[in-house]
């Protein structure tokens, strides 16, 4: 996250922050549908999402990286609670429920779709096709597929 342009750095992630907050209501919507299967957690699950989140925008390659940089005060305010150790991470992330997970995704992808932002790549044609609505079982013969086919104009 630091580099050597630091303040240029933590201004983008910021920028990308507010950006998933105010298109994805990512703290409101997204983030809150995630779960895990802990009994009585100290750590809350969407703290360890959005920090993962976080990581994974800012090209941090390891869940160890988040040792060197959750100590940064941007973390205690965006998050809301304390940090905790990358072994807390990597624990959570063991037991989180997929299908939040598989939610929360469905929901980008869905606002991505619905605000034009992904394209379509030309697969968005309609295709027509000639369709019988009734069909028949007159064939020619028992063994072909030929059928016989009579119109009224």
């Amino acid at each position: 996250m630091e580099t050597t342009s630091g303040k240029e750095t933590i201004t983008v992630l910021r920028r990308l922050i507010a950006y998933a907050e105010k298109i994805f209501q990512l703290s409101k919507d997204i983030v809150t549908q995630v779960s895990d299967r802990r009994e009585k957690p100290r750590i809350s699950t969407a703290a360890v999402v959005k920090s993962s989140l976080v990581l994974f925008w800012a090209r941090l390659g390891s869940i160890n990286a988040w040792e060197q940089v959750g100590r940064a005060h941007f973390w205690k305010r965006w998050l809301e609670e304390p940090t905790f150790s990358a072994d807390t991470l990597g624990r959570v992330h063991a037991v989180l429920d997929a299908h939040g997970l598989r939610q929360g995704i469905h929901d980008v992808y869905e606002r991505l779709k619905r605000n034009k932002v992904l394209p379509d790549y030309g697969l968005g044609v309609v295709v027509l096709d000639g369709h019988e609505s009734h069909a028949s079982y007159l064939r020619h013969c028992s063994g072909c597929l030929q059928r016989t086919i009579h119109c009224a104009f």
